[in-house]
């Protein structure tokens, strides 16, 4: 015996409707997980900074506006800091980093984080020791990646 599979109109309609209703939900720009993680991180880098610098004494609004303007000279800071943070040959601690941002902060130093000179400066004022041979070949790795 065959079976014949018809599909009726109202089937058709029911298949359409589904279709179109999903469509747009199919069509959302979804950013990669790397891109929002970061995001996260940079967030929560601005949040310790910002209680850092309130903890010196400074106004809430004040401490918001020195954060905002040390990170808004580069796009690239969110990755970077993300790196120095996870790279395991360099062993920066994440509280001696944010006490260093602070300090840049509150000064109102430029921070540049895509140039190596930049970086090695901030490495060098969180370990407050000079940088081994090993320790400079990873950050020189680390300023000439590209960026995602």
């Amino acid at each position: 015996m065959i079976h014949k599979i018809f599909f009726s109109k109202r089937s058709v309609l029911l298949i359409l409707l589904t279709s179109s209703a999903f469509n747009p939900l199919l069509a959302l720009h979804h950013e990669p997980y790397s891109i929002v993680k970061n995001a996260l991180q940079i967030s929560n880098v601005k949040i310790d900074i910002r209680n850092i610098l309130m903890g010196k004494g400074l106004d809430k609004d004040i401490a918001i506006s020195k954060t905002n303007k040390l990170f808004s000279n580069n796009k690239h800071t969110a990755n970077t800091l993300s790196d120095l943070y996870n790279y395991p040959e360099i062993f920066i601690s994440k509280e001696k980093l944010n006490d260093a941002l602070a300090k840049y902060a509150l000064y109102e130093k430029h921070l540049d984080l895509s140039s190596y000179n930049s970086i090695v400066s901030l490495a060098q004022a969180v370990s407050l020791q000079s940088l081994s041979s090993k320790h400079l070949n990873t950050l020189k790795h680390l300023a000439t990646t590209p960026k995602r």
